[in-house]
């Protein structure tokens, strides 16, 4: 309760995460304000208002209802080479999951990541990035998104970008 306060409500952590997302060139629906009920005999609430993007449909509902190999192939590749900057920046989001992305069916490349809490894991990342993708694969099974193949995709796709990620960080 007391966070509100001192100006760290949800939607205000969200919007920073957002901010710094987009300077890692990580795409966010651009918020637009945040703000608290910091009535202290009010309920607690937080509220973020980002812009609204035209033709995006949550990731989950992309892979459901796309059937085209090369389009969800294109999704995948954009979720892992975000995954890996946002691993490679010493980042853990969250809420890791295909509903937190929004995906342009016209241009299944282009992606945007929501509900952006975002801690810094400095050099646990090992574990969080076992966790991240233990989410990813939960969704796989549970929801039946992806077949094996496509994981597989997956995950490959975001171990390049991060060899990639450290091979640039050592040259």
């Amino acid at each position: 309760r007391i966070r509100r306060f001192l100006g760290r409500s949800l939607a205000m952590l969200e919007f920073r995460s957002c901010l710094l997302l987009e300077r890692l060139k990580v795409s966010c629906p651009p918020p637009v304000l945040a703000g608290a009920n910091i009535s202290p005999l009010g309920t607690y609430e937080s509220l973020l208002v980002c812009r609204y993007l035209p033709h995006h449909v949550n990731g989950k509902d992309f892979l459901k209802q796309c059937g085209d190999q090369a389009a969800r192939k294109n999704f995948l590749s954009a979720v892992a080479g975000d995954l890996a900057v946002i691993h490679g920046n010493g980042l853990f989001h969250k809420d890791t999951n295909f509903s937190n992305i929004l995906c342009n069916p016209q241009d299944s490349g282009r992606i945007s990541w929501i509900d952006n809490d975002v801690k810094k894991i400095g050099s646990e990342l090992d574990n969080y990035e076992k966790l991240a993708l233990k989410r990813f694969q939960k969704a796989m099974v549970r929801n039946n998104l992806l077949n094996t193949m496509e994981w597989d995709f997956f995950v490959e796709s975001y171990r390049k970008n991060m060899a990639r990620r450290k091979k640039g960080e050592t040259l």
